[in-house]
Protein backbone atom coordinates (compact mmCIF):
# COMPACT_ATOMS: atom_id res chain seq x y z
CA UNK A 1 0.00 0.00 0.00
CA UNK A 2 1.49 3.40 -0.98
CA UNK A 3 2.10 5.97 1.73
CA UNK A 4 1.44 9.62 1.17
CA UNK A 5 3.54 12.28 2.86
CA UNK A 6 0.92 14.99 3.47
CA UNK A 7 3.17 17.16 5.60
CA UNK A 8 6.34 19.05 4.85
CA UNK A 9 8.73 20.93 7.15
CA UNK A 10 7.59 24.49 7.89
CA UNK A 11 9.36 27.12 5.78
CA UNK A 12 8.69 30.83 5.41
CA UNK A 13 8.21 30.49 1.67
CA UNK A 14 5.25 28.15 2.22
CA UNK A 15 3.36 30.34 4.70
CA UNK A 16 -0.01 31.84 3.73
CA UNK A 17 -0.57 29.16 1.10
CA UNK A 18 2.76 30.03 -0.51
CA UNK A 19 1.92 33.72 -0.97
CA UNK A 20 3.73 35.06 2.10
CA UNK A 21 6.81 36.49 0.37
CA UNK A 22 4.77 38.07 -2.44
CA UNK A 23 2.28 39.46 0.11
CA UNK A 24 5.14 40.87 2.19
CA UNK A 25 6.70 42.54 -0.85
CA UNK A 26 3.33 44.06 -1.83
CA UNK A 27 2.68 45.41 1.68
CA UNK A 28 6.22 46.82 1.82
CA UNK A 29 5.59 48.74 -1.43
CA UNK A 30 2.24 50.00 -0.07
CA UNK A 31 3.83 51.29 3.16
CA UNK A 32 6.55 53.12 1.22
CA UNK A 33 3.98 54.65 -1.14
CA UNK A 34 1.79 55.77 1.80
CA UNK A 35 4.73 57.57 3.43
CA UNK A 36 5.68 59.22 0.13
CA UNK A 37 2.07 60.40 -0.42
CA UNK A 38 2.00 61.81 3.12
CA UNK A 39 5.18 63.84 2.53
CA UNK A 40 3.88 65.01 -0.86
CA UNK A 41 0.67 66.21 0.78
CA UNK A 42 2.15 67.86 3.89
CA UNK A 43 5.64 68.87 2.75
CA UNK A 44 9.01 68.05 4.27
CA UNK A 45 8.75 70.47 7.20
CA UNK A 46 5.32 69.32 8.40
CA UNK A 47 6.16 65.65 7.78
CA UNK A 48 9.09 65.59 10.21
CA UNK A 49 8.60 62.66 12.56
CA UNK A 50 6.09 60.86 10.32
CA UNK A 51 6.58 57.10 10.37
CA UNK A 52 5.39 54.08 8.49
CA UNK A 53 6.04 50.54 9.63
CA UNK A 54 5.58 46.98 8.54
CA UNK A 55 5.60 44.23 11.14
CA UNK A 56 5.60 40.53 10.48
CA UNK A 57 4.01 38.52 13.25
CA UNK A 58 4.46 34.77 13.24
CA UNK A 59 2.95 32.91 16.17
CA UNK A 60 3.68 29.26 16.74
CA UNK A 61 1.21 27.90 19.28
CA UNK A 62 -0.23 24.74 20.70
CA UNK A 63 -4.02 24.79 20.65
CA UNK A 64 -6.25 23.37 23.42
CA UNK A 65 -6.52 20.16 21.45
CA UNK A 66 -2.73 19.76 21.55
CA UNK A 67 -2.42 20.50 17.84
CA UNK A 68 0.31 22.94 16.83
CA UNK A 69 -0.72 25.94 14.74
CA UNK A 70 1.06 28.66 12.83
CA UNK A 71 -0.50 32.11 12.56
CA UNK A 72 1.07 34.61 10.18
CA UNK A 73 0.17 38.27 9.94
CA UNK A 74 1.56 41.29 8.13
CA UNK A 75 0.68 44.43 10.07
CA UNK A 76 1.15 47.86 8.56
CA UNK A 77 0.97 51.31 10.09
CA UNK A 78 1.09 54.50 8.07
CA UNK A 79 0.97 58.13 9.17
CA UNK A 80 -2.53 59.30 9.89
CA UNK A 81 -3.69 62.74 8.94
CA UNK A 82 -2.87 65.31 11.60
CA UNK A 83 -5.87 66.53 13.54
CA UNK A 84 -7.05 70.05 12.91
CA UNK A 85 -6.96 72.33 15.94
CA UNK A 86 -9.06 75.45 16.32
CA UNK A 87 -7.72 78.09 18.71
CA UNK A 88 -10.52 78.90 21.15
CA UNK A 89 -11.30 81.07 24.14
CA UNK A 90 -14.14 81.25 26.65
CA UNK A 91 -16.92 83.66 25.78
CA UNK A 92 -20.65 83.96 25.49
CA UNK A 93 -23.31 84.81 22.95
CA UNK A 94 -27.05 85.38 23.01
CA UNK A 95 -27.56 81.74 24.09
CA UNK A 96 -25.12 81.87 27.03
CA UNK A 97 -21.57 80.55 27.61
CA UNK A 98 -19.71 79.17 24.62
CA UNK A 99 -16.26 78.64 23.20
CA UNK A 100 -15.28 81.13 20.54
CA UNK A 101 -12.95 80.08 17.73
CA UNK A 102 -10.62 82.17 15.61
CA UNK A 103 -12.13 83.39 12.38
CA UNK A 104 -8.98 82.17 10.66
CA UNK A 105 -10.22 78.63 11.26
CA UNK A 106 -8.53 75.40 12.26
CA UNK A 107 -5.02 74.29 11.42
CA UNK A 108 -2.75 71.32 11.94
CA UNK A 109 -0.58 72.24 14.89
CA UNK A 110 -0.43 72.63 18.65
CA UNK A 111 -3.43 74.37 20.25
CA UNK A 112 -1.14 76.79 22.12
CA UNK A 113 0.09 78.25 18.81
CA UNK A 114 -2.71 80.45 17.49
CA UNK A 115 -2.95 81.29 13.84
CA UNK A 116 -2.18 84.88 12.86
CA UNK A 117 -5.04 86.52 11.02
CA UNK A 118 -6.45 89.85 9.95
CA UNK A 119 -9.60 91.29 11.55
CA UNK A 120 -11.71 89.89 8.69
CA UNK A 121 -10.36 86.37 9.25
CA UNK A 122 -7.85 86.10 6.41
CA UNK A 123 -4.81 84.05 7.36
CA UNK A 124 -1.32 85.50 7.66
CA UNK A 125 1.41 83.10 6.59
CA UNK A 126 3.66 82.80 9.64
CA UNK A 127 6.76 82.20 7.51
CA UNK A 128 6.33 84.98 4.92
CA UNK A 129 3.92 87.42 6.61
CA UNK A 130 1.79 87.32 3.46
CA UNK A 131 -1.99 87.72 3.86
CA UNK A 132 -3.99 85.06 2.04
CA UNK A 133 -6.97 86.06 -0.08
CA UNK A 134 -9.29 83.43 1.37
CA UNK A 135 -10.39 82.77 4.94
CA UNK A 136 -8.50 79.98 6.71
CA UNK A 137 -9.59 76.38 7.03
CA UNK A 138 -13.03 76.53 8.53
CA UNK A 139 -13.97 74.55 11.59
CA UNK A 140 -17.54 73.25 11.55
CA UNK A 141 -19.75 75.89 9.95
CA UNK A 142 -18.88 78.93 7.84
CA UNK A 143 -17.16 81.86 9.53
CA UNK A 144 -20.17 84.09 8.84
CA UNK A 145 -22.15 82.03 11.38
CA UNK A 146 -19.73 82.74 14.24
CA UNK A 147 -21.45 85.32 16.46
CA UNK A 148 -19.40 88.22 17.80
CA UNK A 149 -20.96 88.10 21.31
CA UNK A 150 -19.09 89.28 24.40
CA UNK A 151 -15.33 89.03 24.49
CA UNK A 152 -13.13 88.11 27.44
CA UNK A 153 -9.42 87.92 28.04
CA UNK A 154 -9.22 84.10 27.62
CA UNK A 155 -8.01 83.45 31.17
CA UNK A 156 -10.69 80.81 31.81
CA UNK A 157 -13.18 83.00 33.70
CA UNK A 158 -16.07 81.49 35.57
CA UNK A 159 -18.98 81.97 33.23
CA UNK A 160 -22.36 81.40 34.81
CA UNK A 161 -25.40 80.72 32.63
CA UNK A 162 -27.94 83.55 32.58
Amino acid sequence: MPTFDLYTPLKVVGMRDGTFLADLEEKFREVQAALCRYVDRHGDKDSAGAKASLTVKITLAVEKTGTPSIKVGIITATPSEPMYVAGAMFGSDEHGPCLKVQKAGAYQGPPQQRRLCTEDGRRIDMDTGEVTDLPGDISPGPIADIPDGDQNDGHNPSIQPS
